[in-house]
Protein backbone atom coordinates (compact mmCIF):
# COMPACT_ATOMS: atom_id res chain seq x y z
CA UNK A 1 0.00 0.00 0.00
CA UNK A 2 2.89 2.36 0.71
CA UNK A 3 4.22 1.93 -2.82
CA UNK A 4 0.79 2.47 -4.40
CA UNK A 5 0.30 5.60 -2.28
CA UNK A 6 3.74 6.97 -3.25
CA UNK A 7 3.01 6.26 -6.94
CA UNK A 8 -0.34 8.07 -6.71
CA UNK A 9 1.23 11.09 -5.00
CA UNK A 10 3.72 11.24 -7.88
CA UNK A 11 0.83 11.25 -10.38
CA UNK A 12 1.39 7.66 -11.48
CA UNK A 13 -1.12 4.86 -11.82
CA UNK A 14 0.20 2.28 -9.33
CA UNK A 15 1.83 -0.80 -10.85
CA UNK A 16 -0.10 -2.90 -8.33
CA UNK A 17 -3.36 -1.14 -7.48
CA UNK A 18 -5.05 -1.42 -4.09
CA UNK A 19 -8.47 -3.06 -4.37
CA UNK A 20 -11.25 -3.21 -1.80
CA UNK A 21 -13.72 -6.03 -2.39
CA UNK A 22 -17.04 -6.52 -0.66
CA UNK A 23 -19.91 -8.96 -0.80
CA UNK A 24 -22.73 -7.30 1.19
CA UNK A 25 -25.27 -9.97 0.25
CA UNK A 26 -23.29 -12.54 2.27
CA UNK A 27 -24.33 -10.68 5.43
CA UNK A 28 -27.63 -9.19 4.23
CA UNK A 29 -29.45 -11.50 1.78
CA UNK A 30 -31.99 -8.75 1.01
CA UNK A 31 -29.28 -6.95 -1.01
CA UNK A 32 -29.65 -9.42 -3.92
CA UNK A 33 -32.33 -11.62 -5.49
CA UNK A 34 -32.83 -14.98 -3.77
CA UNK A 35 -30.03 -17.40 -4.62
CA UNK A 36 -27.83 -14.57 -6.01
CA UNK A 37 -25.07 -12.38 -4.58
CA UNK A 38 -23.69 -8.90 -5.08
CA UNK A 39 -19.93 -8.32 -5.36
CA UNK A 40 -18.31 -4.89 -5.61
CA UNK A 41 -14.73 -3.92 -6.28
CA UNK A 42 -13.33 -0.47 -5.52
CA UNK A 43 -9.93 0.71 -6.76
CA UNK A 44 -8.23 2.87 -4.12
CA UNK A 45 -5.18 5.13 -4.08
CA UNK A 46 -5.30 6.72 -7.53
CA UNK A 47 -3.79 10.04 -8.60
CA UNK A 48 -6.19 12.93 -9.22
CA UNK A 49 -4.22 13.83 -12.36
CA UNK A 50 -2.54 10.94 -14.18
CA UNK A 51 0.98 11.83 -15.36
CA UNK A 52 2.23 8.32 -16.09
CA UNK A 53 2.15 4.67 -15.18
CA UNK A 54 4.42 3.12 -12.55
CA UNK A 55 4.37 -0.16 -14.49
CA UNK A 56 5.86 1.60 -17.54
CA UNK A 57 2.92 1.04 -19.88
CA UNK A 58 2.50 3.27 -22.92
CA UNK A 59 0.64 6.58 -22.78
CA UNK A 60 -2.10 5.02 -24.93
CA UNK A 61 -2.61 2.23 -22.37
CA UNK A 62 -2.76 4.83 -19.59
CA UNK A 63 -5.62 6.59 -21.34
CA UNK A 64 -7.46 3.30 -21.79
CA UNK A 65 -7.05 2.40 -18.11
CA UNK A 66 -7.94 5.80 -16.66
CA UNK A 67 -10.29 7.55 -19.06
CA UNK A 68 -13.49 6.73 -17.19
CA UNK A 69 -12.17 7.60 -13.75
CA UNK A 70 -9.55 10.35 -13.83
CA UNK A 71 -8.17 13.17 -15.94
CA UNK A 72 -4.88 12.66 -17.78
CA UNK A 73 -2.12 15.27 -17.94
Amino acid sequence: MNRAYADALAGLLPAEPVLVVGQPSAIDPSRAPEGKHVLWVQVRVLPALVKGDAAGRSRRAIGTRSRKFTRTA
